[in-house]
């Protein structure tokens, strides 16, 4: 355990990397658990989406937003 800690506290854009992956793969597969507006929900913008867009925006925004983790997670890996 120690070890997966201190690879993560040297590369944690990869963390951020592979959240944006979840989430898109999440509005991909319809995964509601990501972004069931009824649900806990960790992410509030996605009742918004879907209250104003339906079920198919509410995944799209859900893509959309895996997209900016995923770029601004390469961003910061180059960066550091």
């Amino acid at each position: 355990m120690q070890q997966i800690l201190s690879i993560l506290q040297q590369q944690w854009q990869l963390v951020v990397i592979l959240t944006g992956v979840l989430l898109i793969l999440g509005g991909i597969f319809g995964w509601k658990w990501l972004w069931d507006p009824t649900g806990n929900r960790p992410f509030g913008l996605h009742a918004f989406a879907y209250r104003h867009f339906g079920e198919k925006g509410a995944r799209v925004f859900l893509c959309l937003n895996g997209a900016i983790l995923i770029l601004c997670g390469i961003v910061l890996w180059v960066l550091a």
